[in-house]
């Protein structure tokens, strides 16, 4: 959490799973049981924090620069997700500011 590591493109669970040094089967449930929700959900909702926190310290940033920084391989993606979570656009987010 700390290196946002949660910003590192799309890096896959399998991957995630070993740097933690668990297993598949622990991690699933800790999401599933301690979290109460899905890892691929979770890592989404950090990094539409992270860009609204970039956003918030630069609002000249564009969206591509806010997908890249945020772990997004498309802009297309980052705006979906960013609608999807906070209920708006990004753009509409960055003009509020």
């Amino acid at each position: 959490m700390e290196e946002k590591k949660y910003c590192q493109g799309d890096v896959c669970v399998d991957d995630i799973v070993k740097d933690l040094e668990t297993d598949i089967y622990s991690f699933r449930y800790y999401f599933r049981e301690i979290m109460q929700t899905d890892f691929r959900l979770w890592r989404v909702e950090l990094r539409i924090t992270e860009a609204k926190r970039l956003m918030n310290e630069n609002p000249s940033i564009t969206l591509e620069q806010l997908a890249s920084l945020t772990g997004f391989n498309h802009r297309a993606n980052f705006y979906r997700q960013f609608q999807k979570i906070t209920g708006e656009t990004p753009s509409y987010y960055k003009k509020r500011l």
